[in-house]
């Protein structure tokens, strides 16, 4: 068994803001400050965080990003912090800052028995994924952006499939590694052999 520990911080000493997972066992909201869950080995665990009034920060931990989801897949023991603004820190923008458009947001998914892996954009982790749909958050600025998948577990074949969600620019895929069965503007899927250590991967590329 793995052992998942959460910790809220910030959010008025705790006592706002809700984060939960998709099993049951993780439900920390009023009052709270942290809470733990037990997983079998390999488990697949999806956090949600719900901010309430107060706005939500970002994950830290075996969790990285601000995307209100964040998966872990339970090799071993975890922590994973969900960062709450405290009450009153937010602020008016200065009239001459920028506007920056929002990240595209991305969801993975595996479709193939037991399978389990990782998610890499130009080489920083954005956590494991299985086969409940996570979101991974894509830059949606100049240049190529490198998506790298990894499967860490399966017991068959199956498929990868990942899907835009958001973004302001258009893109094109440029598929780099992996055996493709669909493209789009929007969407790539990707045909798995179910063996540990296949690797897809694709360069998002902004139009001008």
């Amino acid at each position: 068994m793995a052992t998942l520990t959460l910790t809220k911080t910030g959010a008025l000493l705790n006592l706002m803001g809700r984060v939960f997972d998709n099993h049951g066992q993780i439900d920390c909201g009023v009052l709270c400050g942290s809470d733990t869950g037990t997983y079998p080995v390999g488990t697949v665990v999806v956090l949600t965080e719900q901010p309430g009034l107060l706005p939500f920060q970002g994950w830290s931990g075996a969790c990285s990003g601000t995307a209100p989801t964040c998966t872990v897949v339970m090799s071993g023991n975890k922590s994973v912090t969900a960062r709450f603004a405290l009450l009153f820190a937010e602020s008016s923008p200065p009239p001459t800052a920028p506007s920056v458009a929002p990240p595209a947001q991305w969801t993975s998914r595996l479709d193939a028995p037991r399978a389990t892996g990782n998610v890499t954009v130009n080489g920083a982790a954005t956590g494991g994924v299985g086969r409940a749909p996570a979101t991974i958050a894509v830059p949606d600025g100049r240049g190529e952006v490198r998506v790298q998948g990894v499967l860490a577990t399966a017991s068959g074949p199956g498929t990868w499939r990942f899907e835009r969600t958001g973004g302001a620019s258009a893109v094109r895929l440029k598929v780099l590694e992996g055996e493709v069965s669909l493209v789009t503007p929007e969407a790539i899927v990707f045909r798995l052999r179910g063996q540990p250590g296949e690797r897809v991967a694709f360069a998002i590329v902004r139009q001008p």
